[in-house]
């Protein structure tokens, strides 16, 4: 057994060219933090000069915040194996005798969410920075000493974890054993998995008042105080035997049926990718949270059941919500705010791994010029960049957590939703686990209980345009605003943009791909085009 190499923990960040649609920034300065010694490269050769001072270091676990998505670009012609990318995010990677590691993946927020000072990037200009040096680097140094207190802290806490979810799932399993299952078990239950319901009811330029709700803490909520399935173990009801032995008990499960629902459960558009909540008849399958929630409300009837699969075991994860509610709780208290996004981060990240498909992994490669070939006929060229090769295969590693437990916790998400839609006043528009509307109905309000609802916002008028794109406006005032994948700047924009204008954005942050190609995106936003 090879030895475990002791690594000391530091950090790195790059600053280069302020963005600009079409341009490849290119970095001038390196920032070097390992807890005691803080380092500047500063240059047109920042790059060598960083590798030159890291060749001369012991071996290193060096973190960069977003790294994997940018600085380890700059980069990418000295990186080796192994490498692991996860949706095209480059999380780890070796640098020499060190390892690279994407802080984004244990810590997936924006720096500035813990800590971060202000600056003009119009001074980062090529013909100016020298100018402003003093500044830039005294702002290089606190996102370094910054990043490496948040590093240190997640693993002086949780210990060394590549992502937050594999992290968030090893400590809830610690407190509930749930088992991992396997291929047959994931094809069938995979169709009960679906994501949040976001939908628009009303469109247009819509006079208020209106009020924003949304639930403290849903999917922890639903996680620790509803019964979902575990295990392999289910059986199998179709007929009247659902209506004598199933419905209406404790035990989760799982209906595929036909019938009448009016917007009561998801049905997936295979065409466009889009999650739907038809009011029609048609065969639907779903948790028996939401088809229960909907049966109760008057929205689904005229059922003929195909099958229930019900499991024999049940699980609430009530332990791990409970402990990690109070460290935030705690942390707050005490205005330690990296324990406060370590406790969040922690609480909404372990259900989304029990969902994970394997199937869509891919191992990656690294090959640059004259080095050997990676062993195997399965590995196939993903990228021929001019200094490196990249290639790929599908994962070799087949893990299935337990889908169901997901699709449960997801379902469960969406019938608390459904219950409020039906209970809330004129509901105009829902995300996920918020809604706008005139009033709360019965909505139970409290700002600070789990799973109660508190009001976000108030405003008088509203624009929705479609989902994701809506903006809610006392006067010329934006209380709240969506717009999911690009930036307006002006949010009065969106009263344009429903009277016929098309808005046009031009994405100035660069899409690094794997081949170190940096691609910019454009979108015409077209209200004729909106869902």
């Amino acid at each position: 057994m090879a030895r475990k190499i002791e690594r000391k923990l530091a950090v790195f960040d790059a600053e280069t060219d302020p963005f600009l649609h079409g341009r490849t920034p290119k970095p001038f300065c390196f920032g070097f933090f390992d807890g005691e010694n803080f380092r500047v490269f500063w240059g047109a050769d920042c790059v060598e000069k960083l590798l030159a001072f890291l060749a001369e270091q012991p071996p290193l676990i060096l973190y960069a915040h977003n790294g994997g998505k940018f600085d380890f670009f700059f980069l990418l012609q000295y990186l080796g194996n192994p490498v692991r990318v996860i949706n095209g995010r480059i999380v780890e990677a070796r640098l020499g005798r060190h390892i690279l590691r994407d802080s984004y993946a244990i810590l997936p927020i924006p720096l500035a969410a813990f800590a971060k000072d202000e600056i003009d990037y119009s001074r980062f200009e090529s013909d100016v920075r020298d100018l402003h040096r003093a500044e830039i680097v005294n702002y290089l140094r606190t996102d370094c000493v910054k990043l490496f207190e948040l590093v240190k802290g997640f693993r002086d806490r949780f210990d060394d974890h590549l992502t937050i979810g594999g992290c968030a799932l090893k400590k809830l399993r610690e407190l509930h054993p749930v088992e991992s299952l396997n291929a047959n078990h994931d094809a069938k239950y995979r169709p009960f998995y679906f994501g949040g319901r976001v939908q628009c009811f009303q469109r247009g330029i819509l006079p208020g008042p209106w009020q924003v709700f949304d639930v403290n803490s849903m999917y922890p909520h639903v996680m620790s105080g509803v019964n979902h399935p575990c295990g392999a173990a289910y059986s199998t009801f179709g007929g009247k035997d659902f209506f004598r032995f199933v419905i209406g008990r404790s035990r989760p499960y799982f209906i595929e049926f036909e019938g009448l629902s009016l917007g009561a459960v998801p049905w997936r558009d295979l065409d466009t990718g889009k999650l739907e909540f038809p009011r029609e008849e048609n065969r639907y399958v779903c948790t028996s949270h939401e088809f229960e929630a909907g049966v109760q409300l008057g929205l689904i009837s005229r059922v003929k059941v195909i099958a229930a699969h019900v499991c024999e075991s049940t699980v609430r994860f009530d332990k791990y919500v409970m402990q990690y509610m109070a460290d935030k709780i705690r942390a707050k208290e005490a205005g330690d705010k990296a324990a406060e996004i370590f406790a969040k981060l922690l609480l909404n990240s372990a259900y989304g791994k029990f969902g994970q498909n394997p199937e869509n992994y891919r191992d990656y490669f690294i090959r640059r010029a004259g080095e050997d070939m990676p062993e195997g006929d399965e590995w196939r060229v993903h990228t021929d960049a001019e200094s490196v090769q990249i290639y790929e295969r599908d994962s070799q590693r087949h893990i299935y957590h337990d889908v169901a437990i997901a699709a449960s916790i997801t379902g469960a998400s969406r019938a608390m939703l459904l219950r409020a839609l039906h209970s809330a006043q004129d509901v105009i528009y829902c995300d996920t686990d918020s809604v706008i509307c005139r009033g709360p109905g019965n909505l139970e309000i409290n700002p600070t209980k789990l799973g109660a609802w508190k009001r976000e916002a108030s405003a008088a008028e509203a624009v929705i345009i479609g989902r994701k794109l809506y903006g809610l406006f006392n006067g010329d005032d934006c209380v709240k605003m969506a717009t999911k994948g690009f930036s307006l700047g002006n949010p009065k924009k969106l009263f344009d943009c429903w009277r016929g204008a098309e808005i046009l954005f031009e994405n100035p942050a660069p899409n690094f791909k794997l081949d170190g190609t940096a691609r910019f995106t454009s979108r015409r936003i077209l209200r004729e085009y909106l869902d």
